[in-house]
C-alpha cells in the first residue's frame, strides 16, 4: 500500500484531495491533515442581519469555468449561490461597502473609478490620485563600460 498525504484543507488540499481519490489506484491510501477545526482555510461563508459575508483570499467568478466544473463534479453545483443583487460590497473599517463601478474585479479601469468610492478615506484617495497621475520616478542608467 502506498501512501498520500495532503497537508491543508483549504481550496487547494481538498481540490488535490479529490482529483487524488478520483485519479490514483485503489492501493494508494490518502490521508488530508488540516490544523484548524474547520475545513475550507480562508474561504468562509457567515450570514450577519440580511446579508450573506463571503470571506476569502479570492472570490468566485462563475464564468471561470475550471471552478465550476469542480464545484458541478464534488456534487455542489446545485448548492451555487450566486450574487443576488448585481452589486458586490466589500466588509471594511465600519461596514459594507460597495465595490466601485468601472472596476474588473475591483482594479480600476480608470483614475477615476475610485473617485466617489467609501472604501478610501480623504488621505488614501489623495495618495491614489497622486499615485496614479504622477509620472514615475526613473533615475537614468549609467553606462558601464567593459
Amino acid at each position: 500500500m502506498r501512501n498520500l498525504t495532503i497537508v491543508g484543507g483549504g481550496i487547494t488540499g481538498l481540490t488535490a484531495a479529490f482529483y487524488a481519490e478520483r485519479y490514483l489506484p485503489e492501493d494508494v491510501s490518502i490521508t488530508l491533515l488540516e490544523a484548524s477545526g474547520r475545513l475550507g482555510g480562508k474561504i468562509d461563508t457567515f450570514e450577519t442581519g440580511e446579508f450573506a459575508v463571503e470571506r476569502g483570499p479570492d472570490s468566485y467568478v462563475f464564468r471561470k469555468t475550471a471552478m465550476t466544473e469542480l464545484i458541478q463534479n464534488v456534487g455542489l453545483g446545485d448548492e451555487i449561490v450566486r450574487n443576488g443583487v448585481g452589486q458586490a460590497y466589500v466588509l471594511h473599517r465600519d461596514g459594507l461597502h460597495p465595490i466601485p463601478k468601472q472596476t474588473v474585479m475591483g482594479i480600476p479601469l480608470d483614475v477615476d473609478a475610485f473617485k466617489d468610492t467609501t472604501l478610501l478615506s480623504e488621505e488614501e484617495h489623495a495618495a491614489l490620485r497622486e499615485m496614479l497621475l504622477s509620472p514615475p520616478d526613473v533615475a537614468p542608467r549609467r553606462q558601464t563600460s567593459r
